[in-house]
């Protein structure tokens, strides 16, 4: 939210890049332990493809949520403010939110006297597909994270009892 307070901020972007870390670092550990030495480029790489796959489809699913609630409220808040405005209107509007400077006198213009009403409808609707999609990708990451832990306890497990089995051959 625009006013979060700067710690929060930097708390958010500390565990971000605290699981980012964690994430490189164990992956390609992980997909090595589970192959023969000769197999672990392409375990790594197959690894960095489906990592790549699996985290552009949850950019797109974050972009498809951002896109639907924003437009949802903003038709939502429209409504209740009583302001009718096509979708030619609303896309105006957006591109205009992108730069402050212009905004209200180009809000003014295109719906007359309005624009100190429509700006923070805009701005809300926009902060909740944000939103939206911002608890998404925590849940997405929360998964991945916790799928790759699990991941590597069988992994582990797996390395061990394959160790074992060769020690007793």
């Amino acid at each position: 939210m625009p006013d979060s307070p700067v710690w929060f901020v930097l708390i958010g972007l500390g565990l971000f890049g605290l699981a980012w870390g964690i994430q490189q670092g164990a992956s390609p550990c992980t997909a090595t332990m589970a192959v023969p030495a000769a197999a672990a480029g392409l375990a790594i790489g197959a690894l960095w493809t489906v990592w790549n796959i699996a985290n552009s489809l949850a950019l797109s699913i974050g972009g498809l949520i951002t896109h639907t609630v924003d437009h949802a409220r903003l038709n939502e808040a429209l409504t209740a403010a009583n302001i009718t405005l096509t979708a030619d209107q609303q896309h105006t509007i957006r591109s205009l939110l992108s730069d402050p400077s212009q905004a209200q006198q180009l809000l003014g213009d295109l719906a007359a006297n309005l624009a100190t009403e429509i700006t923070p409808l805009f701005r809300q609707s926009f902060m909740d597909g944000y939103s939206g999609a911002m608890w998404f990708m925590t849940a997405w990451s929360a998964v991945t994270f916790i799928g790759g832990v699990l991941l590597s306890f069988r992994v582990r497990a797996a390395g061990r009892a394959k160790g074992r089995g060769e020690a007793n051959e």
